[in-house]
């Protein structure tokens, strides 16, 4: 321990804290280590149905040709895993199920 001029120099861990007289820490100016961040969260593994390659315009079909059950409470399974909510297995909801399947991004 090292005194001067009334503020005493600690050296712990390699690293220099300085302590006044009242036992109180004093920054530095350097930062490091005075503030946490958190610890990055888990990556989320999303796993995709196969990419359907063929040319129905039928989400029955293309769930089929991919082995996938294509019945209705099956779909309306995918259908609330890819964000469809309410569905009903209208034209339009089929149409997005089968584009995210065309490419590749339904979500199993």
């Amino acid at each position: 321990m090292y005194q001067l001029n009334t503020t005493y120099f600690l050296i712990r861990n390699r690293k220099q804290r300085v302590w006044n007289n009242n036992g109180l820490y004093v920054n530095d100016g350097d930062i490091r280590g005075l503030y946490t961040t958190p610890a990055p969260s888990p990556q989320l593994q999303i796993s995709y149905y196969p990419r359907y390659t063929g040319g129905s315009v039928s989400i029955v079909d293309a769930l089929q040709a991919v082995g996938v059950e294509s019945s209705f409470v099956s779909r309306e399974k995918i259908a609330v895993k890819n964000g469809i909510t309410g569905y009903k297995g209208s034209a339009d909801q089929n149409n997005q199920l089968l584009y995210l399947l065309k490419n590749g991004k339904l979500i199993r």
